[in-house]
């Protein structure tokens, strides 16, 4: 097997969903207003991505073991391309929500096979470096592609033909993806699910142990404030604060800075687990900080660094993880995405009724509380081995 192009076929593979999930946010105020949508219907989409990958995930105790890792790659990243054909059309409400809901469950494979195969493929601080490049391309779709679309639809493209071009951009990296998924399944029989497979005894195990259970609450209550941060900060400085110029800017920002993070973390001699702890309680800081002005430039500058402290909490959290049960990485990703799609699922409902009751700046106030709830949570996680 070729470690490099296998290895690059899982990072296409995650960028095709990142790039999906970057609407969510950019077009939020956009199909509100195409559908007429009021209180939590506002966010029923991105709920609907979420619930789908949760069912992904559960669905994955009994087809993982079964079915080789490169090939279930490969047909989740075709069947996400295929479903964004009818998001260009558009189609109905429930359809557009249903969509989502497939679409989750096509992406939520690819999530918990991306870190479990990357967690295969290195060990050692490798392993910290290439984890938080794998998380990356969600920065890297999340700085480009609301600028992108802005400049798409401010050149006449309807909103939701942008799901048309993505579908196009995905069948280019189709090309790529299958060939090489086919490959390595064919010529590397490690790469088999048949010795990670997921029991009952592994269950109650994982759960018996407090250091388990925290990580799952760290990543719960991260999943809570980076649902809220990335799919309502465009809506909160274009209507809450009313300034459109600045909306499309802010999300990408906050992408750049995540970005940076992922890629500079590594190069941190910090343990992860202490990393984790302080970077949550900065970020509320930032947060807060941001909102109380009421000023859009201090927001957008506020949560580029938010982006740049709190940007790497998921992939650490990965690796702690899988670190610990290097024996099984895809019971302890599976678990850790559980637990992040659950809180990503109910956040959008939530914040949809906060707005309509209490108005947008309660919306992103929500967010510094679940950030610190996740950095309270750290402590009590087992400190991870860096070496």
């Amino acid at each position: 097997m070729n470690k490099a192009r296998y290895a690059a076929c899982i990072f296409l593979s995650l960028f095709i969903f990142a790039i999906i999930n970057s609407t969510l946010g950019a077009l939020l105020t956009r199909y509100i207003d195409h559908y007429a949508l009021a209180e939590s219907g506002k966010g029923v989409p991105v709920s609907m991505l979420n619930i789908g990958c949760i069912a992904a995930l559960i669905s994955s105790l009994w087809v993982m073991g079964r079915i080789h890792k490169p090939h279930l790659q490969w047909i989740a990243s075709v069947a996400t391309v295929l479903l964004l054909i009818p998001l260009g059309l558009p189609p109905t409400f429930a359809v557009f929500s249903t969509t989502f809901l497939l679409l989750g469950v096509a992406v939520g494979y690819t999530d918990t096979l991306a870190s479990s195969s990357i967690a295969d493929l290195y060990d050692g601080r490798r392993a910290v470096a290439m984890m938080c490049v794998l998380h990356a391309v969600f920065g890297i779709a999340g700085v480009a592609c609301p600028l992108a679309f802005r400049a798409m639809m401010s050149a006449g493209l309807p909103w939701y033909r942008i799901y048309t071009v993505l579908m196009s951009a995905g069948v280019a990296m189709l090309t790529f993806i299958i060939p090489v998924s086919v490959m390595t399944a064919r010529h590397t029989p490690v790469q088999s699910t048949d010795r990670q497979r997921i029991t009952w005894a592994e269950v109650r195990s994982f759960f018996g142990k407090r250091s388990r259970l925290m990580m799952l609450c760290a990543i719960f209550f991260y999943g809570f404030y980076l649902s809220g941060i990335t799919v309502w900060i465009d809506r909160y400085i274009c209507v809450g604060l009313s300034d459109a110029g600045l909306g499309a800017l802010s999300l990408s920002l906050f992408w750049l800075g995540l970005t940076l993070s992922r890629l500079l973390t590594p190069l941190l001699r910090v343990n992860p687990t202490v990393l984790i702890r302080w970077s949550c309680f900065a970020t509320a800081a930032l947060v807060a900080a941001g909102v109380a002005t009421g000023s859009a430039p201090v927001m957008c500058g506020a949560g580029a660094l938010a982006g740049l402290t709190s940007g790497a909490i998921i992939p650490l959290l990965m690796h702690i993880a899988c670190q610990q049960y290097k024996e099984n990485t895809l019971m302890a990703s599976t678990f850790l995405f559980l637990a992040l799609y659950f809180s990503q699922s109910i956040c959008p409902p939530l914040m949809g009724l906060i707005e309509t009751a209490w108005g947008l700046t309660a919306v992103m106030m929500a967010c510094p509380v679940t950030v610190c709830l996740c950095g309270g949570a750290a402590f009590f996680v087992e400190r991870a081995d860096t070496a």
